[in-house]
């Protein structure tokens, strides 16, 4: 390599880069990721939310094989093109060790597939191997997040067999963590739009030099690059500007009620992700085993999240209201991703949001049939915009599952980690192994 090469190199380096523009991740989106080296392709992003305690089914699944929202889903009719439901996926490690009906300590098997005497994990869940993957190519660390509704609950997210990730509860330790001390003022911010022009122009400049001199082949690469910084341009004046944001929010300030932690705390999420200060994330609603005293007065229902999960399809009218609240927490992260520009699409084309509970429904505790679903094609990986089911479906127009489809959500798990450019042919036990190339269209 001769040395003009090697200067070459050292001019576009990441670390140059940001040195030259002087600006913080929590300021300027996308400076952080892939972008900053020049290359074309967007960062990949994995989030995971679990609750307990159900579905309402009739509610939740579509009537019939076209994916229709109902009730409970619709806070995600605006993106309903993004949506994948994969219906029928059982939590098999669990029903083979004879807990079939063991809902209220699935937490350990959810996103791990893998069962351990005393109802917790045997293994590593899959935002830990694909954040130990990712954190080999990019130093950005996983987000473990709880509504901290029962701070002494147990968690979806394990570091190995038996070790749980400690989850964040507060929204004020959260913003501390990811934005204390990013800020800048006006004036700053006019200096800094300056100098990132400044830059821009003359990488893009250079480039544009230098590619005059070369052959067809390698001039294709060099406009990509040239592309590429142009794309970084537009974000950072969206950023810049008050449109799809990077900007840190304000402080929040206490006591937060449920309502308020819920909405800080995906708001919070939603902002990290923005600003590539994290790829990978996991969100904890409740706890697994249905505490008591969770109530849901300011949406309008009376009583205890627990009893009322419990009364099947007597309490469906309350749980639907319940569930719904939960999916319009979950369009608070959905919505800004999907208002992020990125490479001529958005955040959200190049995330998954990976949402499952703890049982099918409140009622029996079955972990058959467990309701999981996808939001995000993780970079065009998966086909979205429609349901996929497995296994025997019963009831009116065929919606309501009900019987063990012997599919493993193993495969799930071994899929998302695949979309994440984390390859492997299965997660968990060897029995489990195989992914579900039929999300994939």
């Amino acid at each position: 390599m001769s040395q003009g090469a090697m200067i070459n190199r050292g001019r576009f380096s990441r670390r140059s880069f940001l040195k030259t523009i002087g600006a913080s991740a929590a300021t300027v989106p996308l400076l952080n990721s892939d972008f900053a080296k020049g290359q074309t392709a967007a960062p990949k992003r994995m989030v995971t939310v679990a609750w307990g305690n159900g579905v309402v089914r009739p509610e939740f699944y579509p009537m019939g094989d076209e994916l229709v929202l109902g009730e409970v889903l619709k806070p995600l009719e605006p993106w309903k093109s993004h949506v994948l439901m994969p219906a029928g996926l059982d939590l098999k490690c669990l029903i083979d060790a004879g807990h079939r009906y063991a809902g209220h300590f699935s937490y350990g098997a959810l996103f791990t597939g893998t069962y351990a005497r005393g109802w917790k994990s045997d293994g590593k869940s899959v935002d830990q191997v694909v954040a130990e993957e990712l954190a080999k190519k990019v130093n950005l660390p996983a987000l473990q997040l709880n509504l901290g509704i029962a701070p002494d609950g147990e968690g979806t997210s394990w570091r190995s067999p038996g070790v749980r990730n400690t989850s964040e509860t507060d929204p004020g330790r959260l913003y501390q963590r990811l934005f204390a001390g990013r800020n800048l003022s006006a004036p700053d911010l006019s200096k800094l739009r300056a100098r990132k022009k400044s830059v821009l122009d003359f990488v893009s400049g250079e480039l544009d030099a230098f590619g005059k001199r070369l052959g067809a082949e390698d001039r294709m690469k060099i406009d990509a690059h040239t592309g590429s910084i142009r794309d970084i341009e537009k974000q950072l004046d969206a950023g810049l500007t008050g449109g799809a944001t990077c900007m840190s929010p304000g402080a929040p300030a206490g006591p937060f009620d449920m309502a308020k932690r819920s909405s800080l705390q995906f708001s919070l999420l939603t902002v990290a992700l923005r600003c590539d200060l994290t790829r990978v994330a996991t969100m904890d609603v409740y706890d697994v085993h249905g505490k008591f005293g969770i109530s849901h007065g300011f949406i309008g229902v009376q009583g205890d999240y627990h009893p009322l999960a419990h009364q099947g399809a007597r309490g469906y009218p309350q749980k639907v209201k319940i569930d719904r609240w939960i999916y319009e927490q979950i369009a608070i992260l959905v919505k800004g991703l999907a208002e992020t520009p990125e490479l001529g699409g958005s955040a959200l084309d190049n995330t998954v949001i990976m949402v499952g509970n703890g049982m099918t429904e409140g009622a029996d505790h079955g972990v058959q049939g467990i309701p999981f679903l996808l939001i995000g094609s993780c970079g065009g990986y998966f086909k979205t915009g429609r349901i996929v089911k497995f296994g025997t479906w019963a009831g009116k127009a065929g919606a309501y599952y009900t019987s063990t489809s012997g599919v493993p959500h193993n495969k799930l798990l071994a899929s998302v980690a695949n979309a994440m450019g984390v390859p492997m042919e299965g997660f968990g036990p060897a029995q489990y192994t195989g992914t579900l190339p039929e999300l994939r269209g």
